[in-house]
Protein backbone atom coordinates (compact mmCIF):
# COMPACT_ATOMS: atom_id res chain seq x y z
CA UNK A 1 0.00 0.00 0.00
CA UNK A 2 2.93 2.33 0.76
CA UNK A 3 4.16 2.45 -2.83
CA UNK A 4 0.67 3.18 -4.13
CA UNK A 5 0.29 6.03 -1.62
CA UNK A 6 3.58 7.58 -2.76
CA UNK A 7 2.67 7.31 -6.44
CA UNK A 8 -0.83 8.72 -5.90
CA UNK A 9 0.49 11.49 -3.67
CA UNK A 10 3.13 12.64 -6.16
CA UNK A 11 0.60 12.49 -9.01
CA UNK A 12 -1.89 14.69 -7.15
CA UNK A 13 0.87 17.10 -6.19
CA UNK A 14 1.91 17.38 -9.84
CA UNK A 15 -1.68 18.20 -10.79
CA UNK A 16 -1.76 20.93 -8.17
CA UNK A 17 1.52 22.33 -9.43
CA UNK A 18 -0.11 22.69 -12.86
CA UNK A 19 -3.05 24.34 -11.13
CA UNK A 20 -0.77 27.01 -9.69
CA UNK A 21 0.55 27.85 -13.15
CA UNK A 22 -2.72 27.71 -15.10
CA UNK A 23 -5.35 28.92 -12.66
CA UNK A 24 -3.54 31.09 -10.15
CA UNK A 25 -2.58 33.33 -13.02
CA UNK A 26 1.17 33.70 -13.49
CA UNK A 27 0.71 33.17 -17.22
CA UNK A 28 -2.99 32.50 -17.73
CA UNK A 29 -4.99 34.60 -15.29
CA UNK A 30 -5.65 37.71 -17.34
CA UNK A 31 -9.41 37.62 -16.89
CA UNK A 32 -9.52 37.11 -13.12
CA UNK A 33 -10.54 40.03 -10.97
CA UNK A 34 -8.04 41.21 -8.35
CA UNK A 35 -10.14 39.68 -5.57
CA UNK A 36 -10.48 36.31 -7.26
CA UNK A 37 -6.87 36.36 -8.35
CA UNK A 38 -5.61 36.75 -4.80
CA UNK A 39 -8.11 34.19 -3.52
CA UNK A 40 -6.83 31.65 -6.03
CA UNK A 41 -3.22 32.51 -5.25
CA UNK A 42 -3.54 32.17 -1.50
CA UNK A 43 -5.97 29.26 -1.23
CA UNK A 44 -4.36 27.23 -3.99
CA UNK A 45 -0.98 27.65 -2.34
CA UNK A 46 -2.47 26.67 1.02
CA UNK A 47 -3.76 23.48 -0.57
CA UNK A 48 -0.34 22.77 -2.10
CA UNK A 49 1.34 23.40 1.24
CA UNK A 50 -1.12 21.16 3.05
CA UNK A 51 -0.37 18.29 0.74
CA UNK A 52 3.38 18.92 0.94
CA UNK A 53 3.15 18.61 4.72
CA UNK A 54 1.02 15.50 4.32
CA UNK A 55 3.66 13.91 2.10
CA UNK A 56 6.31 14.71 4.66
CA UNK A 57 4.29 13.08 7.41
CA UNK A 58 4.08 9.73 5.64
CA UNK A 59 7.70 9.65 4.44
CA UNK A 60 10.46 8.32 6.59
CA UNK A 61 13.41 8.31 4.18
CA UNK A 62 15.51 11.47 4.56
CA UNK A 63 16.69 11.32 0.95
CA UNK A 64 13.07 11.28 -0.28
CA UNK A 65 12.32 14.36 1.82
CA UNK A 66 15.37 16.13 0.42
CA UNK A 67 14.29 15.29 -3.11
CA UNK A 68 10.78 16.59 -2.35
CA UNK A 69 12.19 19.87 -1.01
CA UNK A 70 14.46 20.34 -4.03
CA UNK A 71 11.59 19.58 -6.42
CA UNK A 72 9.16 22.03 -4.84
CA UNK A 73 11.56 24.86 -4.02
CA UNK A 74 11.44 26.52 -7.48
CA UNK A 75 7.66 26.39 -7.38
CA UNK A 76 7.66 28.01 -3.96
CA UNK A 77 9.96 30.81 -5.16
CA UNK A 78 7.55 31.48 -8.01
CA UNK A 79 4.64 31.47 -5.57
CA UNK A 80 6.54 33.84 -3.30
CA UNK A 81 6.72 36.26 -6.23
CA UNK A 82 3.02 35.75 -7.07
CA UNK A 83 1.81 36.24 -3.49
CA UNK A 84 4.03 39.27 -2.94
CA UNK A 85 2.95 40.85 -6.25
CA UNK A 86 -0.73 40.45 -5.33
CA UNK A 87 -0.16 41.97 -1.90
CA UNK A 88 2.01 44.81 -3.20
CA UNK A 89 0.25 45.80 -6.45
CA UNK A 90 -3.20 44.28 -6.06
CA UNK A 91 -3.17 43.08 -9.67
CA UNK A 92 -1.95 40.37 -12.03
CA UNK A 93 1.68 39.84 -13.02
CA UNK A 94 2.55 41.37 -16.37
CA UNK A 95 4.98 40.01 -18.92
CA UNK A 96 7.22 43.02 -18.32
CA UNK A 97 7.71 41.91 -14.73
CA UNK A 98 8.51 38.35 -15.76
CA UNK A 99 10.99 39.59 -18.35
CA UNK A 100 12.64 41.80 -15.72
CA UNK A 101 13.27 38.77 -13.52
CA UNK A 102 15.23 37.04 -16.29
CA UNK A 103 17.15 40.12 -17.43
CA UNK A 104 18.12 41.74 -14.12
CA UNK A 105 21.62 41.87 -12.60
CA UNK A 106 22.78 41.52 -8.99
CA UNK A 107 22.92 45.26 -8.31
CA UNK A 108 19.42 45.84 -9.70
CA UNK A 109 18.16 42.90 -7.64
CA UNK A 110 19.61 44.42 -4.45
CA UNK A 111 18.04 47.80 -5.19
CA UNK A 112 14.70 46.20 -6.01
CA UNK A 113 14.64 44.13 -2.81
CA UNK A 114 15.53 47.15 -0.68
CA UNK A 115 12.71 49.09 -2.35
CA UNK A 116 9.98 46.54 -1.73
CA UNK A 117 11.02 45.18 1.67
CA UNK A 118 8.00 45.77 3.89
CA UNK A 119 5.38 43.83 5.82
CA UNK A 120 3.83 42.53 2.58
CA UNK A 121 7.11 40.98 1.49
CA UNK A 122 7.54 39.43 4.94
CA UNK A 123 4.00 38.00 4.76
CA UNK A 124 4.70 36.51 1.33
CA UNK A 125 7.91 34.91 2.60
CA UNK A 126 6.09 33.38 5.58
CA UNK A 127 3.28 32.03 3.41
CA UNK A 128 5.69 30.56 0.87
CA UNK A 129 8.19 29.12 3.38
CA UNK A 130 5.70 27.75 5.91
CA UNK A 131 5.71 24.09 4.78
CA UNK A 132 9.49 23.63 4.59
CA UNK A 133 10.42 23.36 8.27
CA UNK A 134 7.73 20.72 8.61
CA UNK A 135 9.27 18.60 5.83
CA UNK A 136 12.21 17.81 8.05
CA UNK A 137 10.91 18.27 11.57
CA UNK A 138 7.51 16.61 11.35
CA UNK A 139 7.76 13.10 12.71
CA UNK A 140 6.56 10.43 10.30
CA UNK A 141 3.62 8.29 11.27
CA UNK A 142 2.01 5.22 9.84
CA UNK A 143 -1.45 5.38 8.31
CA UNK A 144 -3.35 2.37 9.56
CA UNK A 145 -6.83 3.55 8.64
CA UNK A 146 -7.91 3.66 5.04
CA UNK A 147 -10.62 6.14 6.05
CA UNK A 148 -7.99 8.51 7.45
CA UNK A 149 -5.91 8.14 4.30
CA UNK A 150 -8.97 8.92 2.16
CA UNK A 151 -9.79 12.01 4.24
CA UNK A 152 -6.22 13.32 4.04
CA UNK A 153 -6.22 12.91 0.27
CA UNK A 154 -9.75 14.15 -0.40
CA UNK A 155 -9.68 17.22 1.88
CA UNK A 156 -6.92 19.11 0.01
CA UNK A 157 -8.41 17.96 -3.29
CA UNK A 158 -11.70 19.60 -2.26
CA UNK A 159 -9.85 22.82 -1.41
CA UNK A 160 -8.30 22.87 -4.87
CA UNK A 161 -11.67 22.24 -6.52
CA UNK A 162 -13.17 25.13 -4.57
CA UNK A 163 -10.39 27.50 -5.65
CA UNK A 164 -10.23 26.25 -9.21
CA UNK A 165 -11.76 28.39 -11.92
CA UNK A 166 -14.67 26.08 -12.74
CA UNK A 167 -15.27 27.79 -16.07
CA UNK A 168 -11.76 26.79 -17.13
CA UNK A 169 -12.50 23.15 -16.26
CA UNK A 170 -15.80 23.21 -18.13
CA UNK A 171 -14.26 24.80 -21.21
CA UNK A 172 -11.46 22.23 -21.36
CA UNK A 173 -13.75 19.20 -21.19
CA UNK A 174 -15.87 19.05 -24.33
CA UNK A 175 -18.80 17.05 -22.89
CA UNK A 176 -19.11 19.38 -19.89
CA UNK A 177 -18.85 22.44 -22.12
CA UNK A 178 -21.64 21.25 -24.42
CA UNK A 179 -23.91 20.46 -21.48
CA UNK A 180 -23.14 23.71 -19.68
CA UNK A 181 -23.69 25.77 -22.83
CA UNK A 182 -27.05 24.16 -23.43
CA UNK A 183 -28.30 24.35 -19.84
CA UNK A 184 -27.23 27.96 -19.23
CA UNK A 185 -28.55 29.16 -22.57
CA UNK A 186 -31.93 27.53 -21.96
CA UNK A 187 -32.14 29.05 -18.48
CA UNK A 188 -31.31 32.50 -19.86
CA UNK A 189 -33.75 32.03 -22.73
CA UNK A 190 -36.60 31.28 -20.32
CA UNK A 191 -35.65 34.31 -18.21
CA UNK A 192 -35.48 36.50 -21.32
CA UNK A 193 -38.94 35.62 -22.59
CA UNK A 194 -40.41 36.17 -19.13
CA UNK A 195 -38.84 39.63 -19.18
CA UNK A 196 -40.11 40.20 -22.72
CA UNK A 197 -43.65 39.49 -21.55
CA UNK A 198 -43.20 41.84 -18.60
CA UNK A 199 -41.95 44.69 -20.81
CA UNK A 200 -44.88 44.19 -23.18
CA UNK A 201 -47.36 44.52 -20.32
CA UNK A 202 -45.80 47.82 -19.23
CA UNK A 203 -45.00 49.25 -22.66
CA UNK A 204 -45.42 53.02 -23.03
CA UNK A 205 -47.05 54.27 -26.27
CA UNK A 206 -46.44 57.71 -27.76
CA UNK A 207 -49.37 59.63 -29.20
CA UNK A 208 -49.26 62.86 -31.17
CA UNK A 209 -45.65 62.75 -32.33
CA UNK A 210 -45.03 65.61 -34.72
CA UNK A 211 -42.02 66.70 -36.71
CA UNK A 212 -40.50 68.76 -39.48
CA UNK A 213 -39.49 65.94 -41.82
CA UNK A 214 -39.55 66.42 -45.58
CA UNK A 215 -42.05 63.73 -46.53
CA UNK A 216 -41.02 63.89 -50.19
CA UNK A 217 -37.74 62.21 -49.31
CA UNK A 218 -36.91 58.77 -47.91
CA UNK A 219 -35.34 58.81 -44.48
CA UNK A 220 -32.95 56.30 -42.94
CA UNK A 221 -31.60 57.20 -39.53
CA UNK A 222 -28.86 54.98 -38.10
CA UNK A 223 -27.60 54.54 -34.56
CA UNK A 224 -24.39 52.50 -34.23
CA UNK A 225 -23.60 51.35 -30.70
CA UNK A 226 -20.16 49.84 -30.29
CA UNK A 227 -18.70 48.06 -27.28
CA UNK A 228 -15.88 48.83 -24.81
CA UNK A 229 -14.23 51.54 -26.91
CA UNK A 230 -12.70 54.60 -25.27
CA UNK A 231 -11.93 57.60 -27.43
CA UNK A 232 -8.29 57.77 -26.30
CA UNK A 233 -7.50 54.94 -28.74
CA UNK A 234 -9.14 56.63 -31.77
CA UNK A 235 -6.71 58.40 -34.09
CA UNK A 236 -9.55 60.69 -35.14
CA UNK A 237 -9.36 61.92 -31.52
CA UNK A 238 -5.56 62.35 -31.69
CA UNK A 239 -4.27 58.87 -30.76
CA UNK A 240 -0.73 58.31 -32.05
CA UNK A 241 -1.60 55.07 -33.88
CA UNK A 242 -3.71 55.20 -37.04
CA UNK A 243 -6.63 53.22 -35.68
CA UNK A 244 -9.35 55.08 -37.61
CA UNK A 245 -7.99 55.77 -41.10
CA UNK A 246 -11.43 56.03 -42.68
CA UNK A 247 -12.87 58.40 -40.09
CA UNK A 248 -9.77 60.58 -40.35
CA UNK A 249 -10.09 60.64 -44.14
CA UNK A 250 -13.62 62.09 -43.90
CA UNK A 251 -13.07 64.12 -40.73
CA UNK A 252 -14.21 67.32 -42.47
CA UNK A 253 -17.61 65.69 -43.04
CA UNK A 254 -17.96 64.50 -39.44
CA UNK A 255 -19.11 66.15 -36.25
CA UNK A 256 -16.68 64.84 -33.64
CA UNK A 257 -17.79 65.58 -30.08
CA UNK A 258 -14.92 65.95 -27.63
CA UNK A 259 -16.42 65.45 -24.15
CA UNK A 260 -19.07 62.73 -24.21
CA UNK A 261 -19.35 60.28 -21.32
CA UNK A 262 -21.15 56.96 -21.10
CA UNK A 263 -24.21 56.51 -18.92
CA UNK A 264 -22.48 53.69 -17.01
CA UNK A 265 -19.44 51.43 -17.33
CA UNK A 266 -21.44 48.26 -17.97
CA UNK A 267 -23.32 47.43 -21.17
CA UNK A 268 -26.71 46.60 -19.72
CA UNK A 269 -27.03 49.76 -17.61
CA UNK A 270 -25.52 51.98 -20.29
CA UNK A 271 -27.56 50.77 -23.28
CA UNK A 272 -30.75 50.74 -21.23
CA UNK A 273 -30.24 54.43 -20.43
CA UNK A 274 -29.45 55.21 -24.09
CA UNK A 275 -32.68 53.74 -25.45
CA UNK A 276 -35.14 54.75 -22.72
CA UNK A 277 -36.24 57.99 -21.11
CA UNK A 278 -34.77 56.89 -17.79
CA UNK A 279 -31.56 58.77 -16.98
CA UNK A 280 -29.20 59.39 -14.10
CA UNK A 281 -31.14 62.46 -12.99
CA UNK A 282 -34.73 61.23 -12.89
CA UNK A 283 -36.62 58.53 -11.01
CA UNK A 284 -37.86 56.64 -14.08
CA UNK A 285 -37.18 52.91 -14.30
CA UNK A 286 -35.85 51.52 -17.56
CA UNK A 287 -38.42 50.25 -20.03
CA UNK A 288 -41.26 51.56 -17.84
CA UNK A 289 -40.24 55.08 -18.91
CA UNK A 290 -40.79 54.45 -22.64
CA UNK A 291 -38.20 53.38 -25.18
CA UNK A 292 -36.67 54.42 -28.49
CA UNK A 293 -38.00 51.51 -30.55
CA UNK A 294 -41.61 52.15 -29.54
CA UNK A 295 -41.12 55.89 -30.10
CA UNK A 296 -40.00 55.48 -33.71
CA UNK A 297 -42.70 52.92 -34.40
CA UNK A 298 -45.31 55.39 -33.20
CA UNK A 299 -43.65 58.09 -35.34
CA UNK A 300 -44.32 55.98 -38.45
CA UNK A 301 -40.85 54.46 -38.92
CA UNK A 302 -40.04 50.85 -39.61
CA UNK A 303 -37.59 49.83 -36.90
CA UNK A 304 -34.62 47.49 -37.12
CA UNK A 305 -32.23 46.16 -34.50
CA UNK A 306 -29.18 44.36 -35.93
CA UNK A 307 -26.98 42.93 -33.21
CA UNK A 308 -23.73 41.03 -33.03
CA UNK A 309 -24.08 41.12 -29.25
CA UNK A 310 -25.66 38.54 -26.98
CA UNK A 311 -29.30 38.91 -26.11
CA UNK A 312 -29.31 36.24 -23.42
CA UNK A 313 -27.59 36.65 -20.09
CA UNK A 314 -27.76 38.65 -16.86
CA UNK A 315 -26.04 41.67 -18.45
CA UNK A 316 -27.93 41.69 -21.74
CA UNK A 317 -31.54 40.64 -21.38
CA UNK A 318 -33.12 43.90 -20.24
CA UNK A 319 -32.20 46.12 -23.18
CA UNK A 320 -32.51 43.11 -25.51
CA UNK A 321 -36.15 42.75 -24.52
CA UNK A 322 -36.68 46.26 -25.92
CA UNK A 323 -34.57 45.58 -28.99
CA UNK A 324 -36.38 42.31 -29.69
CA UNK A 325 -39.61 44.22 -30.31
CA UNK A 326 -38.24 46.06 -33.34
CA UNK A 327 -40.09 45.32 -36.59
CA UNK A 328 -37.04 43.35 -37.66
CA UNK A 329 -34.66 42.11 -34.95
CA UNK A 330 -31.53 40.15 -35.83
CA UNK A 331 -29.31 38.68 -33.11
CA UNK A 332 -26.36 36.77 -34.49
CA UNK A 333 -25.21 35.38 -31.12
CA UNK A 334 -27.76 32.98 -29.72
CA UNK A 335 -25.83 31.57 -26.75
CA UNK A 336 -25.65 33.03 -23.27
CA UNK A 337 -23.21 35.91 -22.76
CA UNK A 338 -21.73 33.90 -19.88
CA UNK A 339 -19.43 32.14 -22.36
CA UNK A 340 -17.98 35.32 -23.96
CA UNK A 341 -17.95 33.52 -27.30
CA UNK A 342 -19.19 34.96 -30.57
CA UNK A 343 -20.16 33.15 -33.72
CA UNK A 344 -19.40 36.03 -36.10
CA UNK A 345 -17.50 39.26 -36.64
CA UNK A 346 -19.31 42.59 -36.93
CA UNK A 347 -19.11 42.48 -40.72
CA UNK A 348 -21.73 39.72 -40.62
CA UNK A 349 -24.30 42.49 -39.94
CA UNK A 350 -23.54 44.27 -43.21
CA UNK A 351 -25.62 42.02 -45.54
CA UNK A 352 -28.66 42.69 -43.34
CA UNK A 353 -27.98 46.42 -43.49
CA UNK A 354 -27.54 46.31 -47.27
CA UNK A 355 -30.92 44.62 -47.57
CA UNK A 356 -32.49 47.45 -45.58
CA UNK A 357 -30.86 50.04 -47.85
CA UNK A 358 -32.21 48.31 -50.94
CA UNK A 359 -35.77 48.25 -49.62
CA UNK A 360 -37.32 51.15 -51.55
CA UNK A 361 -40.87 50.33 -50.48
CA UNK A 362 -40.25 51.63 -46.96
CA UNK A 363 -40.02 55.41 -46.75
CA UNK A 364 -38.94 55.84 -43.13
CA UNK A 365 -36.41 53.59 -41.41
CA UNK A 366 -34.76 53.69 -38.03
CA UNK A 367 -31.86 51.26 -37.69
CA UNK A 368 -29.77 50.30 -34.67
CA UNK A 369 -26.58 48.34 -35.28
CA UNK A 370 -25.19 46.94 -32.03
CA UNK A 371 -21.58 45.88 -32.61
CA UNK A 372 -19.43 43.57 -30.51
CA UNK A 373 -16.73 46.20 -31.09
CA UNK A 374 -13.85 45.74 -28.65
CA UNK A 375 -15.43 43.35 -26.19
CA UNK A 376 -12.67 41.32 -24.52
CA UNK A 377 -10.88 39.20 -25.58
CA UNK A 378 -9.88 41.78 -28.17
CA UNK A 379 -8.11 39.42 -30.56
CA UNK A 380 -11.40 37.62 -31.15
CA UNK A 381 -13.14 40.75 -32.50
CA UNK A 382 -11.51 40.91 -35.94
CA UNK A 383 -10.68 38.29 -38.57
CA UNK A 384 -7.30 36.61 -38.63
CA UNK A 385 -4.92 38.52 -40.86
CA UNK A 386 -6.64 41.85 -40.23
CA UNK A 387 -5.10 44.49 -38.02
CA UNK A 388 -2.13 46.75 -38.63
CA UNK A 389 -0.62 46.50 -35.16
CA UNK A 390 1.61 43.67 -34.02
CA UNK A 391 3.52 42.90 -30.85
CA UNK A 392 6.68 41.13 -29.71
CA UNK A 393 5.80 37.76 -28.26
CA UNK A 394 6.69 37.61 -24.57
CA UNK A 395 6.76 34.78 -22.06
CA UNK A 396 3.19 35.46 -21.04
CA UNK A 397 1.96 35.30 -24.66
CA UNK A 398 3.78 32.01 -25.27
CA UNK A 399 2.22 30.45 -22.18
CA UNK A 400 -1.30 31.43 -23.23
CA UNK A 401 -1.67 34.71 -21.37
CA UNK A 402 -1.95 38.28 -22.64
CA UNK A 403 0.99 40.63 -22.33
CA UNK A 404 0.78 44.41 -22.23
CA UNK A 405 1.97 44.73 -25.84
CA UNK A 406 -0.57 42.19 -27.07
CA UNK A 407 -3.37 43.75 -25.05
CA UNK A 408 -2.82 47.20 -26.53
CA UNK A 409 -2.16 45.94 -30.07
CA UNK A 410 -5.25 43.72 -30.24
CA UNK A 411 -7.41 46.45 -28.69
CA UNK A 412 -6.19 48.94 -31.30
CA UNK A 413 -6.74 46.37 -34.06
CA UNK A 414 -10.35 45.89 -32.93
CA UNK A 415 -10.92 49.66 -33.20
CA UNK A 416 -9.33 49.71 -36.65
CA UNK A 417 -11.75 46.93 -37.63
CA UNK A 418 -14.70 48.95 -36.33
CA UNK A 419 -13.48 51.84 -38.50
CA UNK A 420 -13.78 49.56 -41.54
CA UNK A 421 -17.34 48.62 -40.55
CA UNK A 422 -18.26 52.31 -40.30
CA UNK A 423 -16.74 52.84 -43.75
CA UNK A 424 -19.12 50.27 -45.27
CA UNK A 425 -22.15 51.65 -43.44
CA UNK A 426 -21.49 55.28 -44.36
CA UNK A 427 -20.65 54.36 -47.95
CA UNK A 428 -24.00 52.59 -48.22
CA UNK A 429 -25.88 55.54 -46.76
CA UNK A 430 -24.09 57.96 -49.08
CA UNK A 431 -24.95 55.85 -52.12
CA UNK A 432 -28.63 55.67 -51.16
CA UNK A 433 -29.10 59.44 -51.56
CA UNK A 434 -31.68 59.46 -48.76
CA UNK A 435 -32.05 61.94 -45.93
CA UNK A 436 -29.85 60.14 -43.45
CA UNK A 437 -27.65 60.52 -40.44
CA UNK A 438 -25.37 58.15 -38.57
CA UNK A 439 -24.67 58.56 -34.87
CA UNK A 440 -21.77 56.43 -33.67
CA UNK A 441 -20.91 55.95 -29.99
CA UNK A 442 -19.74 53.25 -27.60
CA UNK A 443 -21.70 51.85 -24.67
CA UNK A 444 -18.70 52.50 -22.39
CA UNK A 445 -14.92 52.29 -22.50
CA UNK A 446 -12.21 50.22 -20.86
CA UNK A 447 -8.82 51.20 -19.49
CA UNK A 448 -6.09 49.56 -21.58
CA UNK A 449 -2.98 50.80 -19.78
CA UNK A 450 -4.25 54.37 -20.10
CA UNK A 451 -4.19 55.31 -16.42
CA UNK A 452 -1.36 53.16 -15.10
CA UNK A 453 1.60 52.01 -17.21
CA UNK A 454 1.38 48.42 -15.97
CA UNK A 455 -2.35 47.90 -15.51
CA UNK A 456 -5.13 47.03 -17.89
CA UNK A 457 -8.14 47.83 -15.75
CA UNK A 458 -11.44 46.02 -16.16
CA UNK A 459 -14.67 47.97 -16.09
CA UNK A 460 -15.29 48.65 -12.43
CA UNK A 461 -17.30 51.13 -10.42
CA UNK A 462 -14.87 50.72 -7.52
CA UNK A 463 -11.69 51.45 -9.55
CA UNK A 464 -13.23 53.98 -11.91
CA UNK A 465 -10.97 55.70 -14.44
CA UNK A 466 -11.81 58.18 -17.22
CA UNK A 467 -11.06 55.62 -19.94
CA UNK A 468 -14.01 53.57 -18.73
CA UNK A 469 -16.55 56.29 -19.55
CA UNK A 470 -14.90 58.74 -22.00
CA UNK A 471 -16.28 57.47 -25.29
CA UNK A 472 -16.29 58.41 -28.99
CA UNK A 473 -19.39 60.27 -30.17
CA UNK A 474 -19.43 61.05 -33.89
CA UNK A 475 -22.21 62.16 -36.26
CA UNK A 476 -22.27 61.94 -40.05
CA UNK A 477 -24.97 63.68 -42.14
CA UNK A 478 -25.87 62.95 -45.75
CA UNK A 479 -25.81 65.81 -48.26
CA UNK A 480 -29.57 65.49 -48.71
CA UNK A 481 -30.09 65.77 -44.93
CA UNK A 482 -27.86 68.86 -44.69
CA UNK A 483 -29.67 70.52 -47.58
CA UNK A 484 -33.11 69.86 -46.09
CA UNK A 485 -32.20 70.70 -42.48
CA UNK A 486 -29.31 73.20 -42.63
CA UNK A 487 -29.95 74.45 -39.10
CA UNK A 488 -29.01 71.09 -37.58
CA UNK A 489 -25.48 71.17 -38.96
CA UNK A 490 -24.96 74.70 -37.68
CA UNK A 491 -26.20 73.78 -34.22
CA UNK A 492 -23.87 70.77 -34.10
CA UNK A 493 -20.82 72.86 -34.93
CA UNK A 494 -21.53 74.95 -31.85
CA UNK A 495 -22.02 71.87 -29.67
CA UNK A 496 -18.83 69.90 -30.36
CA UNK A 497 -17.11 70.80 -27.07
CA UNK A 498 -20.11 70.50 -24.77
CA UNK A 499 -19.94 68.10 -21.85
CA UNK A 500 -22.64 65.45 -22.12
CA UNK A 501 -23.59 62.02 -20.87
CA UNK A 502 -25.37 59.37 -22.94
CA UNK A 503 -28.09 58.71 -20.38
CA UNK A 504 -29.84 61.62 -22.17
CA UNK A 505 -28.88 60.69 -25.74
CA UNK A 506 -32.45 59.63 -26.60
CA UNK A 507 -33.30 63.36 -26.71
CA UNK A 508 -30.42 64.06 -29.11
CA UNK A 509 -31.61 61.22 -31.37
CA UNK A 510 -35.14 62.62 -31.43
CA UNK A 511 -33.75 66.07 -32.21
CA UNK A 512 -31.58 64.71 -35.05
CA UNK A 513 -34.66 62.93 -36.40
CA UNK A 514 -36.60 66.21 -36.52
CA UNK A 515 -39.37 64.84 -34.28
CA UNK A 516 -41.34 66.46 -31.46
CA UNK A 517 -43.21 65.03 -28.48
CA UNK A 518 -43.89 66.13 -24.92
CA UNK A 519 -41.45 63.43 -23.67
CA UNK A 520 -38.70 65.17 -25.61
CA UNK A 521 -36.73 67.65 -23.47
CA UNK A 522 -34.97 70.25 -25.59
CA UNK A 523 -32.48 71.04 -22.83
CA UNK A 524 -31.35 67.39 -22.83
CA UNK A 525 -30.34 67.34 -26.49
CA UNK A 526 -26.64 68.12 -26.79
CA UNK A 527 -27.20 69.84 -30.17
CA UNK A 528 -30.06 72.06 -28.99
CA UNK A 529 -29.57 75.81 -28.65
CA UNK A 530 -31.26 75.46 -25.26
CA UNK A 531 -29.00 72.64 -24.07
CA UNK A 532 -28.36 72.63 -20.31
CA UNK A 533 -25.27 70.89 -18.96
CA UNK A 534 -25.88 68.48 -16.09
CA UNK A 535 -23.36 66.70 -13.84
CA UNK A 536 -21.84 63.49 -15.16
CA UNK A 537 -22.88 60.71 -12.79
CA UNK A 538 -21.37 57.22 -12.75
CA UNK A 539 -22.79 54.77 -10.22
CA UNK A 540 -24.11 57.64 -8.13
CA UNK A 541 -20.80 59.51 -8.09
CA UNK A 542 -20.60 62.98 -9.61
CA UNK A 543 -17.52 63.04 -11.85
CA UNK A 544 -15.57 66.27 -12.24
CA UNK A 545 -14.19 67.49 -15.56
CA UNK A 546 -10.73 66.26 -14.57
CA UNK A 547 -12.07 62.71 -14.33
CA UNK A 548 -12.02 62.63 -10.53
CA UNK A 549 -15.06 62.52 -8.23
CA UNK A 550 -16.40 66.03 -7.77
CA UNK A 551 -15.85 67.79 -4.40
CA UNK A 552 -19.51 67.34 -3.53
CA UNK A 553 -18.88 63.59 -3.56
CA UNK A 554 -21.92 61.50 -4.24
CA UNK A 555 -25.48 62.10 -5.19
CA UNK A 556 -27.47 63.62 -8.00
Amino acid sequence: MGKAVYILSVFIYAVWAIDVFSVVGLFNGAFLSEKNHFKNVSLSYMALSFFLIFLSSVLSARKFKTLLAIFTLPLSVINLFIVWYCLYYGSLIGSDDVSAVFSTNIQETKEFILTVLDYRFAAAVLISAAPYPLIYFMRPFKITSRVLLAVMLILPAMIVLLTYDKRWVIREIAALKIYDTYSRTEEDRARFFALLEETSEKEVYFDNISGSLNNDNDQIFVLVISESQNRLHFSVYGYNRETTPFLRSIADDLYIFSDINSAAVYTNASVEKMITFADNHNDMQGYESGDLIRFFKDAGFKTYWLSNQYYLGPHDSLYSAIAYKADEAVFLNKISSFFLETESYDEALLPYFDKILKDKDTKKKFVVLHLIGSHAPYEMRYPEGRGSFGWDMGIKDVMGGISKQKDIATYDNSIEYTDSILKDIISGLKASGDDSYLLFLSDHGVDVYDTYPDKSLPRSNSTLSPSMYQIPFIVWLSESYKNNYPGVAERMKKALNRRYQTDRVIHTIIDLSRLQHHFYAEEDSVISDNYTEKPVIINGAVIGKDGAPAPDGYGK
